[in-house]
């Protein structure tokens, strides 16, 4: 039985960080409940959020693009759309090209129809609540003070989360369900002057999972992530460091004044100091009872998919990384 104060967990972790490792290792909990694959479509509800805490009023149509966009992810995509894709990824690099803006459209196609009214029952029905809940509050910004606001964008999203999450516990109502990549880093904490959604909603746990840059550059292109391949050579780790960079500034800003509900675990900690690292997630979710050790995840296996940039074709690439990215080096 668990005993602690979160209501939801999130991890949340740059692509090849390390997030569904650690999604692994929580399936191994007996009060732990893993909702299965990526909740994505939080972004736009967080985009949404933001504006309205900072007392900006959104335009109807800016409103309603987010809100399609959002719905969109309770959708199935067709089987044969589903294999015309991946048939045509698998392609040849110039073949590509000539098709750039065909694929990246079947790109976020297959990204964002994930099916979550299947794996979440109500999920649809509760985001219609919520979008209603926001689109009246967009409507009576200018007459309340931003404490005001900020509570009662606070309340909404705890009935929100406290909906999604009933739906997934009612084979197993002790069980502390965990949501992968349901807030992502940047949506954290984005701008300097943008609120931390960690504050918002105390009731949840945020566990942020990094890892050595230099290997997740070299996972991003072998597993062929983000587009990647179909980048020119020489201007890949241009991209990657220009991109990331931003996004590591960004993360540093949160974790240095981390309110109590945020934890930042390394991938590389759960591989070469696993016991500690287990101890160190147990306690800040208040955990004990771990019914199937290394049934998802195993230390000694994972370490294959550390230092992986030793191994890396063009080191120049990642001396540049090293250079330019130092502070998030993972000590070895």
């Amino acid at each position: 039985m668990r005993n602690n104060n979160f209501s939801y967990v999130t991890v949340s972790g740059s692509v090849s960080t390390g997030s569904t490792p650690l999604i692994d290792m929580l399936r191994e909990y007996k009060g732990i409940n893993v909702v299965e694959s990526e909740l994505r479509p939080m972004k736009h509800i967080i985009k949404i959020i933001i504006k309205l805490a900072k007392k900006n009023k959104i335009d109807e149509v800016t409103f309603n693009a987010l809100k399609n966009e959002t719905m969109s992810y309770g959708d199935d995509l067709p089987l044969l759309l589903s294999i015309y894709y991946r048939v045509l990824i698998r392609m040849p690099v110039p073949f590509i090209r000539n098709f750039k803006h065909h694929v990246k459209y079947l790109s976020y196609k297959m990204l964002t129809n994930r099916a979550y009214e299947k794996r979440i029952p109500g999920y649809k029905n509760a985001t219609t609540i919520l979008f209603d809940q926001l689109a009246d509050l967009n409507t009576r910004l200018f007459n309340k003070e931003k404490n005001l606001i900020k509570n009662e964008l606070a309340e909404n999203m705890v009935q929100f989360l406290n909906s999604i999450s009933a739906s997934i516990k009612f084979q197993r109502p002790d069980a502390l369900p965990v949501f992968d990549q349901m807030i992502t880093p940047y949506n954290l904490f984005s701008k300097p002057d943008a609120i931390i959604i960690a504050e918002l909603i105390p009731s949840m746990g945020i566990i942020i999972v990094s890892r050595d840059v230099r290997d997740q550059y070299c996972d991003i292109i072998r597993k062929k992530k983000k587009g990647y391949y179909l980048i020119d050579k020489e201007k890949k780790v241009d991209r990657y460091i220009e991109e990331y960079t931003r996004r590591y500034e960004d993360m540093h800003r949160l974790l240095v004044n981390s309110p109590p509900n945020v934890l930042h675990i390394r991938f590389e900690d759960l591989i070469f100091h696993y016991k500690p690292t287990k101890t160190k997630i147990e306690s800040f979710l208040n955990i004990k009872e771990h019914q199937n050790p290394m049934k998802y995840f195993n230390p000694q296996v994972a370490i294959k998919n550390t230092q992986l940039f030793k191994n890396y074709d063009n080191q120049n690439e990642i001396a540049r990384i090293e250079e330019e990215m130092g502070q998030w080096l993972y000590r070895f």
